[in-house]
């Protein structure tokens, strides 16, 4: 199973360079970091608080901070929402969403396909408003007390805005999840963005490197260790 995730990297990686990297169209590369606190309200209930720094060919270009909720319904269904705020160096964007999520795992191959469908409304403070739905598919390695975790991603934007319904933009990626512990994960990827129907595209290879931390299995550590001292 790891070596059909590693094809499959390696294939995503030739192509996104040989087809697009050469092509006379404007090319970004993008570098974003990021930390999250995850902490559980009820059984079913949980928040999230994410901050990021990007970069744009070695330089800043933005700091986002992001909080969401995130409520499981019964057979892999959740629902959430959330809100980012958006700091650049001519203007800040808001920006407010909605999602649903599935997840189906296949235990028979190893694997679990995920789906996620979100809308999202951007308005910038020079008053220029977008709103996209955009669907997101990950196929992952999926085994019990397994480590590393190899995925693969394709996610969609389409444009809601009256005068310009279509899709405008898509990300093909590939990355992995590292589950250090029971209190920490990170996470390194490889996204390939480029918009589409537009006369000349603009891409982007954007490498990301993400740690989450949950709250509550840290604060859990600590009273253990507090309690071993004693």
């Amino acid at each position: 199973m790891l070596r059909f995730f590693l094809s499959i990297i390696l294939i995503q990686l030739l192509c996104s360079y040989s087809l697009w990297s050469w092509a006379q169209y404007p090319v970004s590369n993008q570098y974003w970091a990021g930390v999250e606190l995850e902490k559980a309200i009820t059984k079913n209930l949980g928040i999230g608080l994410k901050s990021q720094l990007r970069l744009q060919d070695g330089a800043w270009k933005s700091n986002l901070f992001d909080i969401s909720a995130t409520y499981k319904l019964p057979s892999e269904w959740k629902i959430g929402g959330g809100y980012r705020f958006t700091i650049k160096e001519q203007f800040n964007k808001h920006r407010i969403y909605a999602e649903v999520g599935y997840k189906q795992k296949m235990k028979s191959a190893g694997l679990a396909l995920a789906f996620r469908g979100r809308l999202q409304h951007d308005k910038e403070d020079k008053e220029q408003t977008n709103t996209y739905f955009r669907p997101k598919f990950v196929l992952s390695q999926h085994k019990k007390k397994a480590k590393f975790s190899p995925f693969v991603s394709f996610e969609l934007f389409y444009a809601l805005v009256m005068a310009d319904q279509q899709f405008d933009a898509f990300r093909i990626g590939t990355g992995l999840n590292w589950d250090i512990d029971k209190r920490f994960s990170a996470k390194l990827a490889y996204t390939l963005q480029r918009e589409i129907n537009v006369a000349a595209p603009e891409i982007s290879h954007i490498f990301a490197t993400g740690l989450s931390i949950d709250i509550d299995k840290w604060i859990k550590q600590q009273r253990k260790k507090k309690k071993g001292k004693k």
